[in-house]
């Protein structure tokens, strides 16, 4: 299962973002956004970020989501 780097909730706490890593034996690392509507138990989507995106870094007194990152990946949670 890909490794999850982070996890960060909307506002209302009604969906999240799961930041995940996966690296196949033998391919390239790839970089994964799932968002979920937790209301639903559903997931929304599932976006590759790794031919937009480098590495992803997490720091808790700024979150990616906190600064709008989050728009630049088409994902408005």
């Amino acid at each position: 299962a890909p490794e999850v780097q982070h996890t960060s909730y909307s506002p209302d706490g009604t969906r999240s973002a799961v930041f995940r890593s996966l690296k196949p034996e033998g391919k390239e690392k790839k970089l994964l956004v799932e968002i979920w509507d937790l209301l639903a138990g559903v997931k929304e989507e599932e976006l590759e970020l790794q031919k937009e995106h480098g590495d992803w870094y997490f720091d808790g007194a700024f979150s990616p989501l906190a600064s709008g990152a989050h728009k630049a990946c088409g994902a408005d949670i």
